[in-house]
């Protein structure tokens, strides 16, 4: 209905997209104004069939098969055969190595239990895609390619932490799970909604649990979406059919460690991807309205699973419609209308910093602050332009010093790359269409160095509090993907018409890069970067379950953040304590690192010393006389800390061969015995 014009397998693929959002906006409504229950979710998806069957009728549309014309079936290619075997059986030997090497124990990064020869197979499977999407005469066959070696690049996480992994998709898990029970949870949050909503819904459909459909979905959608989109989307604007089905491994050289993992901001993230690689369809045929209405739907589910995300492309949307893209544009741009565009380009620039400033006011909780003194600061001004430095480390491992050369200046990278994309549109006088990407990039620039600069999110944990900011910088180097895109085209055209020793050494360099990304996207640890963070272990649940079934006074337990959120894991968000003091504020009875106290506690417990009392302050805080210290064996100084706790605490417990302690401290001033 909405794509008529389309052919029948991409009016399905797009029609989906389009069902997965409106399922994202109706269900926000509804779960708003009322609850998600099974009635509400069947009125959903009872709503959606009912109004197409509405646009049918009143705009009488007739849906009718279209007439196929024999096409001439193309011809066999046998060395294409052959490579696609030998890449299919690379995938293979790939995603059995992954498995394999699958743990619950506690690792920094999935390259420690991973064989390196797993870096050659990609490598090779990586050239072998190229040379298949250049060669091969079956675009759809090849993107199907394209396809799984995306769903390998971004699953690695996915397989290699069998537990699972990071911190923030557990807590949305437990969040989703309580929807998924009851229909609602308390306070109904104002973020993130749109994707609770989709994998709540998913998941009833499915008969499967939130955690299975939340930890599959990104990457499933990322490996789906984002390629197929740039295919279609060069294949519309261009005639060089042989270059659009490469573009999409081009797209793999940049680093894409934000899709790895299921969260809100990575759904948003991949729809506002998708919002920028379809724009260019509009842009470049101001007669394809169609994609407009699905630009704005997509928009749309953008703002409701998260504004960080729908923010930047309700502006961006807002340039598309009326940015003038033509001579004849430009000649009916009036007095007034250039007033009012003018005026939303200035508004734009601070937008972001002035909802934050709104959102600090109106929620207690996140105290933002905003003072105008960070300008006399001036290293906190330049630290706001730290991502333009040139960085460079020599190990003298010639390998490792390029791969960190890159990681190290993507950013400079990417600038380079879309301004050479830029050049060119304007040498082969296509630049109108590329004016409303770099365009947006400066406005969210600006919004950046604003949040940078102004703002002290001090009711963050120290590590955590350029995390806005950072968020928005990425954002707005993807609006500079149509022109990388473009540049890569242009290069594969300029290297597809040169000598075969080009062409060889042009492919494996795109595919040595490309091996590169898939090592930056995923946590590590090396001579050059040290990834801090472990993952939730077998021992983290084990601890968390042995408190649970022993303990049947009120307490709390001090533990590092994997072990709280093993605790939400298994039992959701079970206790809540009063501070003592009257405040009013609650406390979760596991240390959140952000912005809690109890967090502090346990850091000093582990740092200084895990004395009595320390924990008895812990206790004191929330009113509760037991309370439990967690210390896995990765803890710096961990034998130490074992040895020192036994002294002061009134009981503790060895899990799994000593992985982990649990100590328990009473607080017997207060407490029974």
């Amino acid at each position: 209905i909405v794509l008529p014009k389309e052919s029948g397998g991409w009016q399905t693929f797009w029609g989906t997209i389009l069902l997965i959002s409106a399922i994202i906006i109706l269900g926000s409504v509804v779960y708003y104004f009322y609850l998600l229950n099974i009635e509400a979710i069947s009125l959903i998806l009872l709503i959606i069939p009912i109004c197409l069957l509405a646009i049918l009728i009143f705009t009488k549309k007739i849906i009718k098969e279209e007439e196929k014309t024999a096409l001439e079936k193309p011809k066999t290619n046998f060395k294409v055969i052959v490579l696609t075997f030998c890449f299919l059986f690379l995938e293979l030997i790939s995603f059995a190595l992954l498995y394999k090497a699958a743990t619950g124990s506690a690792i920094r990064s999935p390259w420690q239990v991973l064989p390196k020869e797993f870096f050659l197979i990609y490598f090779f499977s990586t050239l072998f895609l190229i040379v298949i999407t250049l060669y091969s005469r079956r675009s759809g066959r090849a993107l199907f390619l394209n396809i799984i070696h995306y769903f390998l690049s971004s699953s690695v996480a996915l397989i290699i932490y069998r537990l699972g992994y990071g911190f923030d998709p557990f807590i949305h898990q437990a969040t989703e799970k309580v929807i998924f029970d009851f229909g609602y949870i308390l306070p109904k949050p104002f973020y993130y909604v749109g994707h609770y909503v989709l994998v709540v819904i998913l998941a009833k459909i499915a008969g499967a649990s939130v955690a299975q459909i939340d930890k599959f979905l990104v990457p499933v959608l990322f490996s789906g979406a984002i390629p197929a989109a740039i295919y279609f989307v060069f294949k519309k604007i261009s005639t060089k059919n042989i270059f659009n089905i490469t573009l999409p491994i081009a797209a793999l050289i940049l680093p894409y460690n934000s899709f790895i993992v299921t969260t809100p901001q990575a759904s948003a993230n991949i729809f506002i991807l998708l919002i920028i690689i379809l724009s260019l369809v509009y842009i470049a045929s101001k007669k394809a309205k169609n994609w407009l209405a699905v630009l704005a739907f997509f928009t749309a589910a953008t703002l409701f699973i998260h504004p960080l995300a729908g923010i930047p492309a309700l502006i961006f949307l807002c340039l598309v419609i009326f940015f003038p893209t033509s001579k004849e544009a430009f000649k009916n741009f009036n007095n007034a209308k250039i007033f009012l565009f003018l005026g939303f380009i200035v508004l734009s620039f601070f937008i972001i910093p002035l909802i934050f400033l709104l959102n600090s006011y109106l929620n207690n909780n996140i105290g933002a602050e905003v003072s105008f003194n960070y300008l006399d600061d001036y290293s906190k001004i330049f630290s706001a332009f730290e991502f333009l430095k040139p960085y460079f480390k020599n190990h003298f491992r010639l390998i490792y010093d390029l791969v960190y050369l890159f990681s190290n200046n993507i950013y400079l990278v990417l600038l380079s790359i879309a301004g050479i994309g830029l050049i060119v549109a304007a040498a082969k006088k296509q630049i109108r269409a590329f004016y409303i990407y770099p365009l947006t990039f400066i406005i969210l620039i600006v919004n950046y160095l604003g949040l940078q600069a102004l703002f002290n999110f001090s009711y963050l944990i120290d590590y955590e509090r350029y995390n806005y900011p950072a968020r928005i910088l990425e954002i707005s180097f993807y609006f500079l993907l149509p022109l990388i895109l473009y540049a890569f085209f242009q290069l594969f055209k300029k290297m597809y018409s040169r000598t075969m020793i080009v062409k060889i050494a042009g492919l494996i360099f795109v595919s040595l890069v490309a091996t590169g990304s898939l090592y930056i996207s995923y946590p590590r640890t090396d001579d050059y970067h040290l990834d801090r963070g472990y993952n939730i272990t077998q021992a983290d649940i084990n601890a968390v379950r042995y408190i649970n079934d022993t303990e049947r006074d009120d307490y709390i337990v001090l533990a590092n953040q994997m072990t709280s959120v093993a605790a939400i894991k298994e039992f959701g968000f079970l206790k809540y304590f009063p501070a003592a003091d009257g405040s009013g504020k609650k406390y979760f009875y596991y240390p959140i690192p952000t912005g809690d106290p109890l967090y502090q506690f346990y850091l000093d417990m582990v740092y200084k010393k895990p004395t009595r009392e320390l924990a008895a302050g812990a206790g004191k805080l929330v009113g509760v006389n037991t309370i439990y210290l967690i210390l896995d064996n990765y803890w710096w100084e961990f034998d130490k800390l074992v040895e020192e706790a036994k002294q002061e605490a009134d009981a503790w417990q060895a899990i799994d061969q000593g992985k982990a302690y649990v100590f328990r401290y009473l607080n017997k001033s207060n407490a029974n015995p």
